[in-house]
Formats: C-alpha cells, structure tokens, sequence
C-alpha cells in the first residue's frame, strides 16, 4: 500500500509543479519504484516534448 501511495504521490506532485513552472524539456528523477511504474511514465508522456531521464 505504502509503494501504491507514493506512485500517487510522485505523480500528484510533478502534475502540480507543471502546472506552476511549465513543461520542462526532461525531469530527471532516481530510479526508485514511483518513477518507474508504467503509470508515472505514462503520465510523464501526456506532457509533449518532455523527456524522462532517471540517473
């Protein structure tokens, strides 16, 4: 449940800091299990021209 809540979380948040700042041309993020479920990617990709690079 605690993984499930912070896929929530991450994408609450990037969803919110587009709408505040625009959309970058990539968000870099880790490699943790929020930013790699296929529905943060899928929400990163509704977003044309941004790109996702995890470091």
């Amino acid at each position: 449940m605690k993984r499930l809540r912070r896929h929530y979380e991450a994408s609450f948040k990037t969803k919110v800091a587009i709408e505040k700042y625009g959309t970058p041309e990539i968000i870099n993020s880790d490699q943790g299990t929020q930013f790699t479920r296929t529905e943060w990617i899928s929400t990163c990709n509704n977003y044309d021209g941004m790109r996702i690079s995890m470091g």
